[in-house]
Parts: structure tokens; C-alpha cells; sequence
């Protein structure tokens, strides 16, 4: 600390900087000594307070500033811990979703070329073809669906398979309608070969015996009605005609045989 005798010669300078040259200033008292020295104290302890003061505040400002710096570094660090959360979650739930879509597109497919398959044995085209088709749109360039529509292709109409195989009229005689486009038929002790085919838009089927032809229509899968129509009889699948039919079978005498005239 600055000594009393250093304030007073502090003073002391500043009355001979301030007399004019040529005055003689008056001596100082002890006792204004004494007040210019509690003066200059008090003023230094001001000084020293405002100084202390302005440090602290520095100080506090600085802390304050670098909390700030380090709340703002902590939010930035939980916003991008919460971001990237976010994005995982997305990605986990994007890939889930998409295992989930393949694996029901891998069910469907085996669904749709299982059917395919099943209609190929029914020889039903049609729904074989669109099954297939319909397995190649899930999975665009795939053999066994590509495969599955060329030997489709090669199946006739569904309608046209069920007229294969045996038929029978009454008890008078029957046919067998074979799947190379033949046919042979037996009645009233006469057997007549000939060829078919098929027209599955009209469900009809025209035949050709070489003396004569004519045309089936398949009303149902029992039922083959003749080429001028016989009332309601047909060709049936079963082993016999009702007795009503054949009544009406016996009693037309052969006037119009399902197989033609």
C-alpha cells in the first residue's frame, strides 16, 4: 500500500503544478494533510472496488457466455442424437416393411403358380394363363412363370377337353371322342368314324364323318346334345339315359340321332 508521505508529496506536486510562478502558495495544515489523505484513499479504494467489480462482472459474463456455449453444444448433440434415432427407426422400420412386402410377394407368387400348375392338370387354360401372367408381373422375367405361359399356350380351351372320353346314348349306343380330333361312334349296329373340332366360344364342336357331318353342343359336362337337337336328350356321361329319355329315344325311332343323319 501506498505510505502517507507518498499521498502528501503526490499533493504536494499537484499545488506547485497549479501556483502560478511567482506566488507563493500557503503551507498546508496537518490537518488538510490529514483529509487529502483520507480523500485520496477513499478515492483509491473506489477505484480498486470499480476494478474488482468490473473483474467479477467480466468474469461472470464470461461464465455465463461459456455455460451458454456449452448448453447450446449439448442441446445440438441431444437434437442430433434424437435425429439420428429418428433415422434409424425409419430405416428399421423401411426395412422391415420391405422384408414384409417380400415375403408376402413370395407367398403370392408360390399361390399363383401353384393355381397355374393346378389349372394346367384341369387343362383350364384360360385360368392357367392369367395365373402365370399374373406371377410374372410380381417377378417380371421369371422362368418357371415365362415356362408356365408357353406350355399354357399349348392347351386348348377348357371347353374343349370336355368332350373327351366316353359318351353314352341310352341303350342304344354310345361314342368315344378322342383328344387327336378323332371320334368313333356305335349305334343300331353301325359304327361311324370321323374327326372334330373344337369352337369354344359357342361351346359347339363340327364333325365330320366323310358321308356325312353336322355339329355338337355341349350344354354341360353331362350333357352332348346331337347336330339337329334331340328335345332334351343328349349323349350323356352316365351309364344310361333316364327312362323318360329313353321313351323319347324309342319312340323318335332314330329320326334324329345325336350324331347326325
Amino acid at each position: 500500500m501506498r505510505t502517507k508521505s507518498h499521498h502528501v508529496s503526490r499533493y504536494l506536486l499537484k499545488l506547485m503544478l497549479l501556483v502560478p510562478m511567482g506566488i507563493y502558495a500557503q503551507t498546508p495544515t496537518d490537518e488538510e494533510l490529514k483529509a487529502l489523505e483520507r480523500q485520496i484513499e477513499q478515492q483509491e479504494a473506489e477505484q480498486a472496488e470499480a476494478k474488482k467489480h468490473a473483474q467479477e462482472e467480466a468474469k461472470r459474463k464470461a461464465e455465463e457466455e461459456a455455460r451458454k456455449v456449452e448448453m447450446d453444444k449439448q442441446r445440438a448433440a441431444e437434437e442430433e442424437a434424437r435425429r439420428q434415432a429418428e433415422e434409424d427407426a425409419k430405416k428399421r422400420a423401411d426395412e422391415e416393411a420391405k422384408l414384409k412386402t417380400e415375403a408376402e410377394k413370395k407367398e403370392k407368387y408360390s399361390a399363383l403358380i401353384k393355381e397355374a400348375e393346378q389349372a394346367i392338370s384341369n387343362k383350364d387354360k384360360e385360368l392357367a394363363l392369367n395365373k402365370y401372367n399374373e406371377a410374372l408381373v410380381l417377378n417380371p422375367g421369371d422362368r418357371a412363370a415365362i415356362d408356365g405361359i408357353n406350355n399354357a399356350e399349348k392347351l386348348k380351351a377348357k371347353v374343349c377337353y370336355e368332350i373327351e372320353g366316353d359318351w353314352k346314348w341310352a341303350r342304344i349306343g354310345g361314342m368315344t371322342v378322342n383328344s387327336d380330333g378323332t371320334f368313333i361312334s356305335g349305334g343300331f349296329g353301325l359304327s361311324i368314324n370321323g374327326t372334330w373340332e373344337c369352337h369354344p366360344e359357342s361351346r359347339t364342336f363340327s364333325w365330320d364323318a366323310g358321308i356325312s357331318s353336322g355339329k355338337w353342343t355341349l350344354r354341360d359336362a353331362n350333357c352332348l346334345l346331337g347336330s339337329d337337337g334331340f328335345g332334351e336328350a343328349c349323349f350323356t356321361r352316365s351309364k344310361g339315359n333316364s327312362m323318360e329319355e329313353n321313351q323319347m329315344i324309342e319312340e323318335s325311332s332314330g329320326k334324329n340321332l345325336p350324331f347326325g343323319r
